[in-house]
């Protein structure tokens, strides 16, 4: 384990995942000390080797993360520090340490280990969960944030679906994984995941502050890593001014997402 922290540090890295590495160990150090952050980032590096997206198996990571340095409480905001952190910009993460930190009463290199273990143990396999048919009669909820959001995403997906059929169910797929991985409740989740399979959903439940903005930021990564940043930044902006001309726009300006 030690050897793989060591070789993600010296040799060359991609300059993404050296930032994913870094977000992770920021979000990290909000509730954990410096070593028992550097030992879970340790167990970041064996599973981000495994896995083709930042956010696959996040929830879980983070549950054991918790559940072995005696944090359960903290998961929520654990899992909120990360996904904040991994839309920063770099200037503003904590830089990784150069060595593993002194950890009392047992070593980093031995609480990776520990780690490591516990999650290479099969997890009992659960009933896939049976989702009832929504209800909307008396229950919907209009927000213009999610108005304008929901004009903005469609924009973004437009564009993209012209730059290319396939990225653009790549996208798809990237918004729904983001979105299943986000300490959101299930009908936040819900309602997103039926605007980007239908373009359209009734918006049942409302979000806190920030949490389209966090959702967006994703969606604006992937692109600079899948289109590239010239391209996003088109995209974006066209997106932008599609939104602006809504009616939704005076209640919710689109800019706010990407301010």
């Amino acid at each position: 384990m030690s050897e793989l922290v060591t070789s993600m540090q010296t040799k060359e890295v991609n300059p993404e995942t050296l930032r994913q590495r870094r977000a992770v160990y920021h979000g990290l150090c909000s509730v954990l000390t410096e070593a028992e952050a550097f030992a879970a980032l340790a167990i970041w590096d064996e599973n981000a080797s495994q896995s083709k997206s930042v956010f696959s198996g996040l929830n879980v990571y983070v549950r054991d993360v918790c559940t072995q340095f005696g944090k359960i409480e903290a998961q929520r905001e654990l899992s909120q520090a990360i996904n904040r952190a991994l839309i920063a910009k770099s200037g503003d993460l904590t830089p990784l340490p150069e060595s593993a930190p002194t950890a009392t009463p047992i070593t980093a290199q031995s609480e990776a280990s520990e780690i490591l273990e516990s999650l290479s143990k099969p997890a009992p396999v659960a009933a896939a969960p049976v989702t009832p048919a929504a209800n909307y009669g008396d229950t919907a909820t209009i927000t213009p944030e999610f108005q304008t959001f929901q004009v903005l995403l469609l924009a973004v997906l437009e564009h993209v679906d012209k730059q290319s059929a396939t990225t653009g169910l790549e996208c798809r797929d990237f918004i729904r994984e983001v979105v299943s991985h986000l300490p959101w409740s299930e009908a936040q989740q819900q309602q997103l995941i039926n605007l980007v399979d239908t373009g359209s959903t009734v918006q049942t439940r409302s979000y806190r502050a920030g949490q389209l903005k966090t959702m967006f930021g994703h969606l604006k990564a992937w692109l600079d890593d899948n289109i590239g940043k010239p391209a996003s930044a088109l995209a974006i902006e066209q997106a932008l001014a599609t939104a602006a001309k809504s009616s939704y726009a005076s209640d919710y300006a689109p800019k706010l997402f990407v301010k």
